[in-house]
């Protein structure tokens, strides 16, 4: 609920970012004050735009997670729409490797492992 700082129970669905498919997130509270105090937000993304970004970054040498794909997908959902402009500077924070989660990779490019 809006202005609320309890999590609302809900079913986690699969996804292969399942490092932020929480369904207690422990920092809850902390996030959410963060968000609220430098009015920022949070962005939904498809299954698609996070294989997307995934194979994107692998294609330029950067080999990370789906999980830390997302960061990516956000931002390139965040360009398109207008929110973030190509002229402002804007830091990606990226730190998990796609070593842990080659297999899952592997199937977005159809390799069987």
């Amino acid at each position: 609920m809006a202005g609320s700082d309890e999590a609302v129970p809900t079913t986690i669905a699969p996804t292969m970012a399942e490092g932020t498919a929480i369904a207690q997130p422990i920092r809850l509270r902390e996030v959410l004050g963060t968000l609220r105090e430098t009015r920022g937000g949070a962005v939904m993304l498809t299954e698609q735009e996070i294989a997307n970004a995934t194979l994107d970054l692998a294609r330029t040498g950067i080999y990370v997670e789906p999980t830390c794909a997302q960061v990516a997908a956000a931002f390139a959902k965040l360009l398109q729409t207008g929110t973030i402009s190509h002229d402002q500077t804007t830091v990606l924070v990226m730190t998990g490797t796609g070593l842990k989660a080659t297999p899952r990779i592997a199937g977005l490019l159809g390799i069987a492992l």
